[in-house]
């Protein structure tokens, strides 16, 4: 029999053997589709904790006093031995009306943004990013409680508030993005030190940014400042960043679990559908040998069927786990957008073609086993 004809015969095969070819593809559509869920959703939420952590920098620590810190508080901090830079900041709530809806916004402070971001800040420049906003105009006074008029020029993507806000001839632009990790929220507006001094009337500052010459020098200075603020807190971002990375971690191996467990259990599945389907077939089986089809060509048959039904499941699979990974949100906490590079959606193919043709394996060594006997019952 040539090759051809074997490939039509497969094909009349599954398609006679409708459910049990449904319940085959049925198996391997949850586990591929499983699989691609567990990568996109991973690889999507890693991604975006790089980009939301990439700018916290190892030797870079937060101060929280108790109290308000004063300008010489600040220059004792300054002449620290391992000290390389301190930026003081003021942090105050400051309520905002966003078409119609007041929100809280907290009002930060600080010279030198570059320092917390990755990018170099100027006035008016604008990231497609959450969470930071800087104003790109003069000062004008505000007191703490006053409702600014905030205009979005664009939708919100999930929770966060997009677009423009102004006050009077003051523009505050979204520039960049912000951890909660070193502020109370992501609705933060971002100003000059000097700007946050003349809206809130404070020469005091709520908190310290300090860079020192090195992350060995994290416990030094952590010590020292310590005995300037007593009760003060010291948080080292870098250990913070390494923290959540080390969660990803393990919210990836998570993921990755459930779709292994997914993919094997639809191997069993497979094999067991194959075996039950094979014993049904004997008869057939022995009409094919009657008609001088060898055992080889028998065998090449169940392979070709089982290879046809892995390409329909784990095609199928990826059409689902598309659609079904367009409609999860796997956290609230941080927004992301599930990624699947072209290599993986083949290396998904295969993995169903392979589970598909381990299901095979039992048929194809009962067939060389097989004896006159078996075959005529």
């Amino acid at each position: 029999m040539r090759f051809k004809d074997i490939i039509s015969l497969a094909v009349s095969d599954i398609s006679t053997r409708g459910i049990y070819s449904l319940l085959i593809i049925l198996m391997l559509l949850i586990g591929v589709s499983s699989t691609f869920i567990a990568i996109s959703q991973s690889q999507g939420v890693v991604s975006k904790e790089e980009q939301l952590f990439e700018f916290l920098r190892p030797n870079l620590l937060i101060v929280y006093p108790t109290s308000p810190v004063t300008q010489s508080q600040v220059s004792i901090v300054k002449s620290m031995k391992y000290v390389s830079e301190v930026y003081p900041v003021i942090n105050q709530t400051i309520e905002v009306e966003v078409n119609a809806k007041n929100y809280t916004f907290y009002l930060l402070g600080v010279d030198n943004l570059s320092v917390i971001t990755s990018y170099t800040i100027t006035s008016g420049t604008s990231f497609d990013y959450s969470g930071l906003i800087i104003p790109s105009s003069s000062a004008v006074h505000l007191s703490p409680g006053v409702l600014v008029k905030v205009y979005v020029d664009k939708d919100a993507k999930y929770t966060y508030v997009t677009g423009v806000i102004s006050y009077s001839h003051t523009i505050f632009q979204r520039i960049g993005v912000v951890s909660s990790t070193l502020f109370p929220s992501y609705n933060c507006l971002f100003t000059s030190l000097q700007y946050a001094e003349e809206i809130t009337g404070d020469k005091n500052y709520t908190f310290l940014i300090v860079l020192t010459q090195s992350p060995l020098y994290n416990p030094n200075v952590t010590q020292e400042i310590t005995s300037v603020f007593p009760n003060a807190t010291v948080e080292s971002l870098g250990v913070s960043s390494a923290v959540v990375a080390r969660q990803y971690t393990s919210f990836t191996a998570y993921l990755i679990s459930l779709s292994v467990i997914a993919i094997l259990t639809s191997i069993i599945t497979n094999g067991s559908i194959t075996a039950i389907s094979f014993n049904r077939r004997l008869r057939e089986i022995g009409v094919m040998m009657a008609l001088g089809m060898k055992r080889g060509q028998i065998s090449l048959l169940y392979l070709l069927e089982s290879s046809m039904l892995g390409v329909i499941g784990g095609v199928a699979g990826l059409v689902a786990g598309f659609y079904a990974t367009e409609n999860i949100v796997l956290t609230k906490a941080v927004t992301y957008t599930p990624i699947i590079y072209p290599v993986q959606l083949v290396e998904l193919v295969i993995l169903s073609l392979i589970a598909s043709n381990i299901g095979s394996i039992y048929p194809v060594i009962r067939i060389f086993k097989l004896t006159p006997s078996e075959v005529m019952r």
